[in-house]
């Protein structure tokens, strides 16, 4: 291939044809593995919770977002629940727990877990010892 593109930048060999050639049976061969490959559910451990629909078993799943809790008993149940991850520190507005949250891009910041009624956040831990109470 590394020969047929030095032909392509000196003019000797056309970049539609050498891409197609190589594109088309590549394409092929990724179709039939997708085919044959087997769907692996993506289960990172039971917890000792249980759903609160259906009664079976709790087990970790994986998503863009981060991890969150799932029923064992999908597709049947679909009950999900998210992972809170302490920060250790109080909310300076009502007291309650700061947990670690995702934005839909993937950045990490830090918000109330009493979201929406309180909408306190920061992005940094360190900002969250400074915030006076009341002055959010």
């Amino acid at each position: 291939m590394e020969d047929e593109l030095d032909e392509i930048a000196n003019g000797r060999l056309n970049l539609e044809k050498v891409l197609n050639n190589f594109y088309l049976p590549f394409k092929k061969k990724l179709d039939e593995a997708f085919l044959g490959a087997e769907k692996v559910k993506l289960n990172l451990g039971e917890t000792d919770e249980k759903c609160e629909e259906c009664g079976h078993p709790l087990v970790i799943r994986m998503s863009k977002f981060g991890k969150f809790l799932a029923c064992s008993n999908f597709p049947e149940c679909k009950f999900t629940k998210n992972i809170l991850e302490k920060a250790g520190i109080a909310c300076p507005q009502c007291n309650g727990d700061i947990i670690v949250k995702k934005t839909r891009r993937g950045k990490q910041f830090y918000g109330c877990a009493n979201y929406p009624k309180c909408q306190f956040a920061a992005w940094k831990k360190e900002d969250i010892k400074s915030v006076i109470p009341g002055g959010g």
